[in-house]
């Protein structure tokens, strides 16, 4: 095969590859990649590992206990996606701030809860877990940060892993609709129209998969 076939066959096996993989699945991947990128760029690995296990061992404990109390089947990859995204926009803590875990196992709790018992027809209506930070913002008053955002090492992970998303949802509309409305919205809101729309292209995109995922993890 010349350059070209190989080009070609390449891009076909890509899209049944992505075609065959499940969202649960393709969207853990994506997260895990996120992690293992941020576990070698964070500033301290040892809090975000710590912050981590936190928020997963609470996921799949709290998970347990709301699925068995409301007779559902749950998915365990699932709960790793909920624990991975927490990870990965609460701000990360040491071992030793026994406040800081308690609050993020909490956090967890809350984000298991919501994918039960603020559903409808067994499918739960908000995002779990920004329906989790949203309430840590005002019970806890321990906000979101988005610590990823400032870590340009993430970038090609998530631009390339966002994409995927997107392509797996066909949803590319959704994308185009979402970044034009941002910059928009910035260049007329922005004293300094220029510089508002680098400052949101630089840090869009790590929302972009969380923007176009739907509300089931």
């Amino acid at each position: 095969m010349d350059g070209n076939e190989i080009a070609v066959w390449g891009k076909q096996y890509l899209k049944s590859l992505i075609d065959r993989t499940t969202m649960y699945r393709l969207m853990l991947y994506y997260l895990l990649a996120l992690f293992a990128v941020a576990l070698f760029s964070y500033f301290s690995a040892v809090s975000l590992l710590w912050s981590t296990a936190v928020l997963v061992l609470s996921s799949w404990i709290s998970n347990r206990l709301f699925a068995r109390i409301y007779g559902a089947v749950t998915n365990l990859e699932s709960v790793f996606i909920t624990a991975l995204i927490l990870a990965l926009i609460m701000t990360p803590v040491m071992f030793t701030d026994v406040v800081g875990s308690v609050t993020l196992a909490l956090v967890a709790v809350l984000a298991s809860a919501s994918k039960y018992i603020i559903a409808i027809g067994g499918k739960h209506i908000f995002n779990p877990a920004a329906f989790a930070v949203v309430l840590s913002a005002f019970l806890f008053d321990i906000p979101a940060t988005w610590w990823v955002a400032g870590n340009p090492a993430l970038l090609p992970i998530i631009l390339v892993g966002g994409l995927t998303v997107v392509y797996k949802l066909r949803r590319f509309d959704l994308i185009l609709a979402f970044g034009v409305s941002a910059l928009a919205v910035v260049a007329l809101t922005s004293k300094n129209p220029i510089a508002g729309i680098e400052t949101t292209l630089q840090r869009q995109p790590r929302r972009l998969a969380h923007a176009v995922s739907d509300r089931r993890y």
